[in-house]
């Protein structure tokens, strides 16, 4: 077994509308009380790919907008991709967002670096979605993906009660293994 676990059937289509950003009890608190916590976080990673790559970065799933703040910050050139009208809208006047489905979004640009920071739990497709970036991505780019692990000790010990185990919201559920299964065959 390559270790990625699926949702089926699909319990419903999420609305990532203003309520699901500032619902309490949901894996984030509240969403946008938390965006210094997670700039502050996204800091780090950035400081990590900028030793790598500079340049032009795609944020897939970009939220309200901390990781494209923070990369503009670190002299990126920024672009993001998110579903929600209202998180985009969050965005709009301070960073080029486009408010599609990642799946449905046509580049004619190619980005050194993009990054799906939990996103990819909640792709339909995370196949076509990660064969999209390969085609979206210079020679040499970057793929950054962040997501929780079904696989980990965290996981494992905290079983149905573990916070990212959420079958409303995430469809899929990667081990390590698995995810780097699906990069490769992407």
């Amino acid at each position: 077994a390559c270790g990625m676990v699926f949702v089926n059937p699909r319990l419903r289509e999420i609305k990532y509308d203003e309520e699901y950003f500032k619902r309490k009890g949901s894996i984030y608190e509240d969403y946008l009380d938390e965006r210094e916590l997670k700039k502050k976080n996204f800091k780090k990673i950035i400081n990590e790919i900028k030793k790598l790559k500079i340049g032009r970065l795609l944020d897939v799933g970009c939220g309200t907008g901390e990781l494209l703040e923070v990369s503009k910050e670190k002299g990126y050139s920024v672009k993001g991709v998110e579903i929600s009208e209202f998180a985009s809208g969050y965005c709009s006047g301070k960073f080029d967002v486009i408010n599609e489905s990642f799946d449905e979004v046509e580049f004619n640009e190619k980005f050194d670096v993009v990054t799906m920071m939990d996103y990819i739990e909640h792709s339909k497709d995370p196949f076509n979605d990660l064969r999209k970036v390969k085609n979206i991505l210079n020679e040499n780019g970057i793929l950054v993906i962040s997501t929780g692990d079904i696989n980990s000790w965290f996981s494992k010990l905290m079983g149905r009660n573990w916070n990212f185990l959420n079958p409303e919201e995430h469809l899929y559920y990667f081990s390590e293994k698995s995810l780097r299964k699906m990069l490769e065959k992407s």
